[in-house]
Parts: structure tokens; sequence; C-alpha cells
């Protein structure tokens, strides 16, 4: 070719060809900013279809930093270098076109949801929760007139989420229709990393095969269907049954078409990088490994070799994402580098015992006054305690893993952390104040070298990647051992290729007594829920004041989050969070937007019903809990939780709600409203009358008025027939649509027994029996929901156990527990291996909310608590 350039007497052809070189590299240059036009143009023909669509007009912009100083910019590798996020809209002069700039389609995204919001009043939901009405709102042929631009700089640079999980409490039996429409909402709320954790066990087989552990040997290893969470790294294996075959190339393929959207859009998909959890047979392969009770130490070569060859699958099936979990020490005490001691399932493990750095305590230290009514969580010496305040102060004082002293009834109790928890038996607790003066706190060097291994891995394969973990294990690390593990953990890992996921930010943040994580990006997560239990709740003062802290105050914080356990409950405060990513509101001032937008216009029962909630279920200073056990969910005697009740107003004034809410729908709102009203019915007949006759009947019972406890019982169960009626007429809040889900993945799978049986486990019992067990598990309840048809036929099912226990009190004079327990575990394991009837668990609505809402509205409506006689 250049020979013949050489040959060329005139210099046209060289201008021509370098004209042709320039205009080359501009065309790539021009292909890559349309990439995140086209994705965006491509979604709003998803939401708003093609006639809306075809008006929309994408481009891309550059943005300015975030206005906080001290804060180092954070790499995507999506937009291209480390610019600042935002958007902007504006409609054309003629009304035809709405202009929409962002600087990834991830922003365009959120611009339209704003545009539609703001000036449509269209919201955008979980399609259980809602869904979206934009339906109901196409664009005028004459767009709204928008005076100059509307912009918008996003205040953090990552909004995250989901949950390890999540994955299996919501999202199991999803096809690629259910998950193309939730990664369309992501988009819209401008989350630009999830968790991506589909189809890993094609993965983890093939390499494992590789590494010479055959299929037979891994049948235990991968839980069943949906438990796939536990097994993926949290050291439980077998539960659910052996995964069928047909599983794992259907969830690869479909985790395939997952992450190519997402990086479509821009969204960062966070890959299953190796952790560190292993076949048991991989032992009897390799012999000389460091593995213990399941898991490879990452130190040992052996852990190198699997890391590596896992990060290579991932790369030639995903593509290199940049974005990697790996979780290896959130173990629950089951991995060779953590403390021995026997934890159960569910608790956080310390998790180095102990440290192998030189943290020393150097001095006398000072201690808070008496804190009343408050516990410090986690003990050091086994709680050893001492008969006076001054004795136990000079123990701790010279023992690193002691951070506070609470005064229990055994005496005054070393304590291993300085998180406060309030305390239900008024104890009193005295919290070290100066930890970082009266302890020589150093890093770790086993942490760092464990964590620097992890990265180095990670890192070889992908040389952008950032490593994302959980810091939800880090909780009850707040003493000098726990600081040292964390400052070494931390060290090993270049700033910015860390990203940890503060957890549990709306009750205990991390952050704010870890230096930020020792200076590590980090994402501030909102939880407020564990197993997806469902209800109104959440302090949202504390999410819109705690957000505003966080970022104006820590050097190092990347993002905000929610982190939930299960998604399609309580959306609005969901969407609070995900919103503090761009403004700053008050509680009042979003709930009035949020109502607006759900219901599709505005008016004042609208307005009214929607910020009345900012005094009642989402409340500032109510109680905190993950887990909310209402009083339908009470299993009595065997289960000890006490059902939620209103924490820090007054439950009657739910009715206040409900008939606000009730006057809203009938203001001609749109399909979302119904939802809402449906769910604040249950929330006022779970805090008022079930929670009435529940008291009534337990009272009765500690009494031993048997016959008396039977009769309260009886009325106590009526109440789960009326919250029965009002769930059945929402789709999303019906058993029969979780199990139709599951069907309809097990007939594709050739697996539908199984899969239904895993269905109704996990919200029962939580594990998977097909016989009764000998005592009542552990997480029996852990996952259960407020559902029509498990209301009515689960849970009241086994209050009529607990009933005809009573009769049998009443004329024996002696309630015989053993009995009751048994007569609860066998009706409860026939009711996991029922098999699914539609007709007696459907998954449509027979009837409508309003409907439903009225004649309920009517029959309550001068309820005030009495107790059967």
């Amino acid at each position: 070719f250049f020979s013949l350039v050489d040959k060329m007497r005139s210099g046209v052809f060289l201008l021509a060809f370098a004209t042709a070189v320039v205009l080359v590299a501009q065309c790539l240059t021009l292909c890559d900013a349309l990439a995140p036009v086209d994705a965006a143009a491509a979604l709003a023909q998803r939401v708003l279809g093609a006639k809306d669509a075809a008006r929309v007009r994408f481009f891309q912009i550059g943005c300015p930093q975030p206005g906080r100083t001290g804060h180092t910019p954070f790499p995507n590798p999506y937009a291209g270098g480390t610019s600042g996020l935002c958007y902007h809209y504006s409609t054309s002069p003629d009304g035809k076109w709405l202009n929409i700039g962002g600087s990834t389609a991830v922003e365009m995204a959120r611009g339209l949801k704003d545009f539609v919001g703001q000036h449509f009043n269209v919201s955008f939901a979980w399609n259980k929760t809602g869904g979206s009405n934009l339906l109901n709102h196409p664009f005028p042929d004459t767009l709204p007139r928008i005076n100059g631009t509307i912009s918008r700089v996003k205040r953090t640079y990552y909004t995250y989420y989901a949950n390890v999980v999540t994955v299996s409490y919501s999202m199991v039996w999803w096809d690629w229709a259910r998950w193309e429409q939730e990664i369309d909402w992501m988009a819209l709320n401008g989350i630009n990393l999830v968790l991506a954790y589909t189809g890993q066990e094609y993965i983890y087989r093939k390499v494992f095969n590789q590494f010479g552990v055959a299929d037979e040997d891994m049948t235990e290893f991968f839980n069943g269907p949906a438990y796939l969470a536990w097994s993926r790294g949290q050291g439980m294996a077998g539960v659910g049954g052996v995964l069928p075959n047909t599983w794992f190339t259907q969830q690869w393929e479909l985790q395939k078409q997952i992450v190519a959207r997402q990086m479509e859009l821009g969204i960062g998909s966070l890959l299953p990088a190796f952790q560190g959890n292993v076949p048991l047979a991989l032992a009897n392969v390799y012999p000389n490994a460091n593995i213990s009770n399941g898991w490879l130490d990452g130190l040992d070569p052996l852990f190198r070799e699997i890391g590596l060859a896992v990060m290579n699958e991932l790369v030639q099936d995903f593509g290199p994402s940049h974005y990697y979990q790996a979780d290896g020490f959130f173990d629950h005490s089951t991995g060779p580098w953590a403390d021995t001691a026997n934890v159960p399932f569910g608790y956080r493990p310390r998790p180095s015992a102990p440290p192998s750095s030189t943290t020393t305590a150097t001095g006398q230290c000072t201690y808070t006054t008496a804190v009343p009514n408050t516990y410090a969580a986690g003990c050091a010496q086994n709680c050893t305690a001492f008969s006076s305040l001054n004795d136990a102060m000079t123990e701790c004082n010279v023992d690193t893993q002691c951070a506070a002293i609470t005064l229990t009834s055994n005496g005054y109790e070393l304590r291993a952390s300085l998180t406060r928890q309030p305390s239900p038996v008024n104890e009193t607790s005295w919290f070290i104040n100066d930890l970082w003066d009266c302890r020589d706190i150093q890093p770790d060097t086993s942490a760092a070298e464990r964590s620097a291994a992890v990265f180095d891995i990670i890192k070889t394969v992908d040389p952008q990647a950032v490593w994302v973990y959980q810091g939800w294990i880090w909780l009850d690390l707040n003493n000098a051992e726990g600081l040292s593990y964390m400052m070494g953990f931390t060290s090993s890992v270049p700033r910015g290729n860390l990203l940890i996921l503060d957890m549990e930010v709306e009750a205990y943040p991390i952050w704010n007594w870890s230096q930020s994580f020792f200076n590590a990006s980090f994402v501030w997560a909102v939880m407020d829920n564990f197993g997806g239990n469902n209800g109104l709740y959440g302090d949202l003062n504390v999410v819109m004041t705690d957000s505003t802290t966080v970022l104006s105050q820590s050097p190092t914080v990347a993002g905000v989050g929610i982190v939930m356990e299960g998604i399609d409950q309580n959306p609005a405060y969901y969407q609070a969070v995900l919103d503090t990513a761009w403004v700053d509101n008050t509680p009042k001032e979003f709930l009035a937007s949020w109502g607006t937008q759900r219901c599709g216009h505005a008016s004042p029962d609208v307005l009214d019903a929607y910020t009345s909630l900012a005094d009642t279920v989402y409340v500032a200073g109510q109680t905190h809990s993950l887990h909310h056990f209402y009083a339908t969910q009470s299993l009595p005697l065997i289960k000890n939780d006490v059902p939620w009740s209103a924490s820090n107003f007054n439950a009657a004034d739910m009715y206040d709600v409900w008939q606000k809410f009730d006057a809203a729908v009938s203001d001609g709102c749109d399909a979302p409203v119904s939802f809402d009203l449906a769910d604040v019915v249950r929330e006022y007949l779970e805090l008022n009358p079930a929670l009435c006759y529940h008291d009534c009947m337990m009272n009765a019972y500690n009494d031993k008025n048997y016959g008396t406890a039977q009769r309260n019982a009886d009325l106590f169960m009526a109440v789960f027939d009326d919250i029965d009626a009002i769930l059945n007429t929402q789709q999303g809040l019906m058993l029969g649509e979780w199990l139709r889900e599951a069907t309809t993945l097990g007939q594709q799978l050739n697996a539908t027994k199984q899969l239904v049986w895993n269905a109704l486990s996990q919200v029962t019992l939580w594990e998977a029996y097909t016989s009764p067990p000998q005592a009542v598990p552990g997480l029996c309840d852990y996952a259960t929901k407020i559902w029509g048809g498990l209301t009515s036929k689960y849970h009241k099912g086994r209050i009529n156990v607990f009933a005809q226990a009573l009769q049998a009190a009443a004329t024996s004079g002696s309630f015989d527990v053993s009995t009751y327990t048994q007569n609860f575990l066998n009706f409860a394991v026939d009711f996991e291996n029922t098999s699914w009837d539609p007709t007696e668990l459907p998954f449509t609505p027979t009837n409508s909310t309003t409907n439903v809402s009225k004649s309920l509205l009517q029959k309550y409506s001068r309820f005030n608590c009495a107790c059967a006689q």
C-alpha cells in the first residue's frame, strides 16, 4: 500500500488519505458518543412507546464535579473518564421536541423520568408495588413549554442497588421480559451499579470441573433455586434439593442478556468473583490445601489459581464489567481466617481473632457517663461479669477486645463494641469515649495480606477492576481489634479500587466511627428490611438528614444505595433514598411529590393522604428494626417475637390515613394509589384489631384462662380474613402470583414441583422439608410475607392449631406445648409440600381495592379494642 503511495506523483492522494484518516477517527469518536444516545433512545421506545419516543432527542454532555471540596473523582469505565454526572432537559419552542442531555444513558434516562414526573405526574415503581402509570399520560400534541433548561447535577457518583440475597428473595423466578423492565427502572432511577449474580452456578461448575471436581460431587454444593444466595457465599449447602441440571445453562444465558443490557445503558454489573467457598470434594483432590468448613484460605496458592480461572470465565462470558464482588470474609465464622467460635447462622462473627497486628492497650481509658436502657453489642472475654464497675473498667482498660461495659443481671459485663443497642430489660452501659487514645491501633497484617491477594487476582484479569465489598460484617468491629482489622483490610487496595457498602446506615452507619473506612471509597446504603417482609415503616427524616450529612462530611463517600433483602415492598421509602443522590428533600416535600405522581394529578385529598404518612408510618424517631413481624405473623410460644406495633405515633391515627387514601382513590387516581390504599388498610388492620386480639389471646393464655384465650383466638382469626380480602385485590400482594412465577419457570426447566416447593418453603419455615424436622428451624418465618392466600391459609391456619391446643387445655387444665409444637410442624411441612392449585390460591384479583376498602372502613369505623371474656 505504502509503495503505491510512494509512486503517486501528486500530493492530492496523500491529502485525501490524511483527511480520510481524520474522518475515520472522528467517526469512531462520534460512534462512542452515540452509543449511550442510542441506548437511551432504545429505553425511551420501551418505556414511552414508539410514537412518543420519536419526539425525544438525546445527546451526551459533559458535567461538573459534585459541588463538594476534598472529594477525588471516582473512575467510571462507562463514562470514559472522571467527569461528574448530570442531566438537563428542555422543550423546543414549538412544543414538538423534548431535548435531554446526560453524561451517560443512565443520566439521560433519569432526565426522562424527571420530565414526565414533573410535567405529567408519572411515577415509576417496582411492578408489584403499583408499577408505572405512564400509559395513562401520553404526550400531548404540544409539549409543556419550559423556560430555559432544567438542569440537575448528581450529588455523588454511584447509585447502588441490591443485596446478595435480593436475587433469591425477589428475582429468582424472573424471565428476560421481567429483567428488561427492572433494568429500565434502574436506569430511570439513576442506578449505575447493581449486583449481577444470576447464572454464576454455570461458571463455578465449569471451573471446579477444571480442578478435578465432578458434577456429581457438587450436588450438595449448590442449594436449590430459591436458596442459591446462601450457597454462593454464606456457608450453606444442600438446602432446597438438588439444583436442576436445566437451571445452569438457562440462567447463564439469562445473565448474558442482563449484563449486556446493563453495559449498554452504562450500568455497572457487579459480577461474582471467587471468594473462597469451595465444594467439600475439592479437599479430596487437593488434600494439602488450607480448606476448612468448605472455605479455602485466601493465602493458599490454590485460591489464586481458582480465582484467576473464575475471573477469566466471567470476562470471557460476560465481558470485563470492571466491577466484582468477593465477600470471602463474610463467612459466618466458617473460614480458616475467622474466629473459630461456634457462631449461629445469621450472626455477625469477628473476622480475626486474635489480629496479627501490634495493637495494644496503651493506658487508662475514659468512659461515657451511664447510658440507661442501652446495651453494648458483642462480648469481650465471653461477657465476663464483675461485681463492681471499677473492677470491670480496670479489666477493660487492658483488653484490646473490650470497648464498653454493660450492667446486666449477671453484673458488669465486658462488651466488645461501641454500638449502642436499645435494651428491652433496662440495662445500663458505659462506653470508651477515647478509643484511639487508649489503644495503639495498628493495621492487621493478616487482613492486609488476604485483601491484597484477592484484589491482585481481580486486577490481573481486569486492570480497571473495582472490588466491591459488603461492609455489613464490620458493624460490630468498633473496638480496637476490629478497627485494626479494617485498617489492614482497606490499606492494601489502592484508593478508588475498593468500594465498600456501608449497609445499615439508617441505624448503624460505620463510616462515622471508622474514619470513612480509613479513607476507602464507600457507598452510603440503606437496608431497613430482612427477608422481604412487607409493611410500611422507616424514618424518612433520617434518610433525608443523614444522606446530606455524609455527602457533606465524608471525603470518600462515593455513592448512595438501597440494599434491602427483598424488594416489592415499601416503595416510597426506597424511592426517597434513591432520590437523595440528586436532591435534598424534606419527608413531606418528597411524599407530596410521590403521591401526586402515583395519582397522576394533584388534589387536596392526594396531598393530605400522602403527607399524613410522614406523621405516622414514616415518622421521625421511630424504632428501627430490620424484621417487621406483625400480629398475624405471630407463632405463639414457638417464636418469641413481639408483634410490630406503631412506633412513635398513635396506631389509631391510621384509620384517618386510611380514610384519606380512600378519598384519594375516589378522586380518580391512577392504579398505583390503589396499591397504596391496600397497603394502608393492611397496616391499619395489623396495628389495631389484629394486634388487639393477639394481645387479648396471649394475656388470657398467660393467665391460664384457656377458654377465654380460645374465644379471643376466634376474634383474631376473623381479622385474618379481612386482611386477606384487601390483599387479594392487588396482584403484587398475592401468594398465587409468587407461585405462578415459580410454576412458569419450573415448566420451562421441567422442575415445577421442586420450584413450587422452594417457593412455599422460603416464605414459611424458610428451610425446605419433605417431612417434619425434630425442632422448629431457627430461620422459621425469616422471609414470610403478608400476602393474600398466605395470610388466610397459612398464618391463620397455624393460629387455628394454637386455638385447638387451647381448646384441649380448657378441658384438661394444662397446655401441652410439645404436642402443639409438633402439630404446627406437621401443618407447616404439609403446607410447604402442597401442589399449587390456582383456584385455591389465585394470582389475579377477584375484587376491587375500592370496594373492599369501603366495606372494611364501615366495619371498623367504631373499632375499640375489647377482649372476649
